[in-house]
């Protein structure tokens, strides 16, 4: 158990880092630099992002602090990041998916996300022939159930989004062609991430096998990621058939 806890804190840490990291450097290399702060010097900028991190960490600990009992946690993260989130898989797999499919699928998603927590009534006058079902009696009155709520978020943003990509007309955007071409190109023998400034498209570029169907791009099976899929499968069974060993031993 001890090792099981040391491995979770772990994780917790590295995890609470990189989102830090990214949130600061969000903000001040993108924000700050291009729009708030242009004509800034890049030492000041770096001030803004160590600032910006501090004050995620405070954020995190008023979070943490809100938080009744440990499966609250999960179930904020896949309310919140499914707001965005769906944009963000949709566009790796969608090409049709654009700017107007983002924005309208999480300002959709964000709002139904409001009215389930904070106006379930709106809910319950917009959706009557399902109240019984998503709706539950608690000591602060009516509440959606929980379940309910990441259906809902989670529909309306495809949904909407769906709908938007349907009805715009496709895009020809040089940077999403970049974008897709990135993605498919596979690592070329000797490459070295750190030696990269700017990827530039070979014609002798090897690229993964995609399944390409409406728009949609799917990768193909490749025998390197079979077999690592294969093998991932094959640790997490090791590591929970060793669990529950230990338990048993213990």
């Amino acid at each position: 158990m001890g090792l099981v806890a040391a491995m979770v804190m772990a994780g917790a840490v590295s995890h609470c880092g990189t989102q830090m990291i990214v949130g600061s450097g969000l903000f001040s290399a993108h924000l700050c630099r291009f729009y708030l702060m242009p004509e800034r010097e890049p030492r000041e900028l770096v001030t803004v992002g160590r600032i910006c991190g501090v004050v995620l960490v405070l954020a995190a600990l008023v979070l943490q602090m809100s938080f009744r009992n440990i499966t609250d946690i999960p179930v904020l993260f896949i309310k919140t990041t499914s707001i965005i989130g769906v944009s963000m898989w949709m566009g790796l797999i969608w090409t049709r998916w654009n700017t107007v499919s983002v924005w309208v699928a999480t300002v959709v998603g964000a709002t139904t996300g409001i009215l389930c927590g904070y106006l379930p009534g709106e809910v319950e006058r917009l959706i009557p022939s399902l109240a019984d079902r998503i709706f539950v009696e608690t000591p602060d009155g009516r509440v959606i159930l929980d379940s309910w709520k990441i259906l809902l978020i989670l529909s309306s943003t495809f949904v909407t989004g769906a709908m938007a990509t349907v009805i715009t007309e496709l895009s020809q955007d040089d940077q999403l062609e970049f974008f897709y071409r990135v993605v498919r190109t596979k690592v070329r023998p000797g490459e070295v991430g750190a030696d990269i400034t700017r990827f530039e498209i070979r014609d002798d570029d090897e690229l993964v096998p995609c399944l390409s169907l409406f728009g949609f791009q799917f990768p193909g099976p490749t025998r390197e990621g079979t077999l690592g899929f294969v093998l991932a499968w094959v640790a997490v069974v090791v590591l929970i058939l060793g669990t529950r060993l230990l338990l048993f031993v213990i």
